[in-house]
């Protein structure tokens, strides 16, 4: 970066080091860098809003995956990981954002962004949506795990929002209804990836989208 402070890849380089040692907030320093340096690159705002991201900042979060978003507005990857890395994170406006744009997902997509949707919607009030969401879910069960998670998810939101809830695993107040009874996700970003990640070949499910 010191040899060449005009170009935005040793600064990206140098944010991938960081992530690889375990360093989030020195990578997300290092990403904001080669942004400021004007990087054009999708997957790093994939990998910074994902890997490195500002965790007490959600709005700063949504706008790092909308840029990756808005460099490759016609790849249905990047529109799908950036929708699912907001439902992570708990943005779920911003997550239906992305997630309805997708005309089709693949199979191995599908489960993920059900379950988005259907927790999603439910937190923002979208009670057909969610129910229509949690049912295709349902048939795609493959495991009784998934089974059990799918059936528990259809109960929970077809309860009118007004009802109480089942006994949540996780109080926490910043999480929605949906997904204090049903999952118990943790709020922090996934492990850094040992090599930048490539975005996987696209497989289209059509009819899948609720």
């Amino acid at each position: 970066a010191a040899s060449n402070p005009e170009s935005w890849e040793p600064w990206a380089g140098l944010a991938y080091l960081a992530l690889n040692s375990g360093q989030r907030e020195e990578a997300g320093i290092h990403f904001a860098k080669a942004e400021q340096l004007g990087s054009q690159d999708p997957r790093l705002y994939l990998d910074w809003g994902t890997y490195a991201p500002p965790l007490e900042d959600l709005r700063e979060r949504g706008r790092i995956f909308r840029k990756a978003v808005e460099l490759r507005p016609g790849d249905p990857d990047t529109v799908y990981r950036a929708g699912i890395a907001l439902y992570q994170a708990r943005d779920c406006k911003a997550a239906l954002e992305h997630l309805r744009r997708l005309r089709s997902v693949s199979p191995a997509q599908a489960p993920e962004y059900l379950r988005a949707v259907a927790m999603c919607s439910y937190d923002l009030g979208e009670e057909e949506e969610a129910k229509k969401a949690a049912d295709q879910l349902l048939t795609l069960a493959r495991t009784d795990d998934d089974r059990r998670f799918a059936q528990n998810l259809v109960a929970v939101v077809s309860r009118p929002r007004w009802q109480p809830v089942p006994i949540p695993r996780d109080p926490a107040p910043a999480r929605g209804a949906v997904t204090e009874a049903v999952d118990n996700d943790v709020e922090a970003p996934p492990p850094p990836p040992s090599r930048v990640p490539e975005l996987p070949e696209h497989k289209a499910m059509e009819g899948l989208l609720v």
